[in-house]
């Protein structure tokens, strides 16, 4: 997790300070050893999302292991 302008981000982390975003306005983010479970709200529309700990790398397309966004039900 990061920070740029106030805004808490997830990212991909490349080491030296420079990340691969992930999700941008975070509220709360939880994980266990295989997902990233976290509400954010993106573009002021707020939802969950999961990312896959083991497809997440610094060549794969965001599309390819964050799941979302999904409403609390």
């Amino acid at each position: 997790m990061y920070y740029i302008d106030d805004t808490k981000r997830l990212g991909y982390s490349l080491g030296q300070s420079a990340y691969i975003g992930r999700l941008d306005e975070l509220i709360n983010i939880k994980s266990n050893e295989k997902y990233i479970s976290a509400y954010a709200c993106p573009n002021k529309v707020c939802a969950f999302y999961y990312i896959d700990k083991a497809k997440d790398n610094k060549f794969a397309e965001h599309n390819e292991f964050v799941y979302g966004p999904y409403t609390k039900a």
